[in-house]
């Protein structure tokens, strides 16, 4: 794009208040939320269909950002969607 590295970082970080590396993992997480839905996927499945390569990594970042594992958060929702 004819930017270096420094500049598309740091006007990034102003445009979206977050670093690039922090927005990837938040749009990553948000698809693995939406696939969690489906009980079919294994969170193996889900971690490679979002792009992380390692579910072990996807399962530590989850619960760090939301205070579950992903099988609790499927879980959670899954309750919810009953109530309703």
């Amino acid at each position: 794009v004819g930017l270096s590295r420094t500049y598309f970082s740091n006007r990034f970080r102003q445009v979206m208040g977050m670093g690039l590396r922090e927005y990837l993992i938040q749009t990553r997480l948000n698809k693995a939320k939406e696939l969690l839905q489906y009980p079919e996927l294994e969170i193996k499945q889900i971690a490679y269909q979002v792009g992380f390569k390692d579910p072990g990594y996807l399962c530590r970042i989850f619960k760090m950002k939301t205070g579950r594992n992903p099988t609790q958060w499927r879980l959670m929702n899954i309750q919810e969607a009953k109530k309703l």
